[in-house]
């Protein structure tokens, strides 16, 4: 075939349906290539955009745990101030009442800012969740000035103290030079019972006490 057979025979094919043919197959190719399921860039794109999440994920987890061990911090510091206050309060708010030792302070007390104590007797224990209370009732003659040294002193000692249900009246005649006053008022210690979470502190921070373990008188 010669040359100019050869230029006669192209120019009958139709190359322009040929081309757009070819191209259109080469589209469809790298179409199903990059975006139709089971093939490798697909695949590895779902990979990337799961490891995206993943990560995303594992940093929130990550920031959250941050929070949660500063919040543990400062939980445990909070922890440790209130523990450091329960030892103080133990110590003005005793686990063991001595009434007789009590009155007897209380008179002593009284005599030394010169207050004439008429009587002092024990009333009833009111029993609270974690304390008991324990009134007693205080008849008195004196001077006002008295009176209000002797309750100074009281609420200077090593231990809760409360004063009321005040009942005074003037013994003396408002013309002498001080008047004499005559009264009752309540006094009230109190006893720490303690709590199931002192014997579960006492235990190591169990979850439970123990079987045959004895609870602090008061826990439920």
């Amino acid at each position: 075939m010669n040359m100019q057979s050869f230029k006669d025979l192209l120019d009958k094919i139709p190359l322009a349906p040929i081309f757009f043919v070819f191209a259109a197959y080469m589209g469809w190719d790298y179409y199903s290539w990059r975006f139709m399921d089971g093939h490798d860039f697909a695949a590895k794109l779902a990979e990337v955009e799961k490891a995206k999440q993943d990560n995303t994920a594992a940093q929130k987890r990550l920031s959250d745990a941050k929070l949660f061990f500063q919040s543990l911090s400062q939980k445990r510091e909070e922890l440790r101030s209130l523990a450091t206050d329960l030892e103080q309060m133990k110590a003005v708010l005793t686990e063991d009442l001595d009434i007789p030792g009590f009155i007897k302070l209380v008179v002593t007390e009284g005599k030394k800012v010169g207050l004439n104590v008429v009587s002092i007797k024990p009333l009833a224990q009111k029993e609270e969740l974690y304390y008991t209370e324990q009134p007693f009732d205080f008849q008195f003659r004196g001077l006002y000035v008295q009176l209000v040294v002797f309750m100074e002193r009281l609420a200077a000692i090593e231990r809760i103290v409360r004063i009321d249900n005040f009942q005074i009246k003037a013994r003396s005649g408002t013309s002498s030079q001080f008047v004499e006053l005559e009264g009752n008022i309540q006094i009230k210690s109190y006893r720490y019972k303690g709590s199931r979470e002192d014997e579960l502190a006492r235990l190591g921070g169990s979850n439970e006490v123990g079987a045959g373990t004895p609870k602090p008188a008061g826990a439920p």
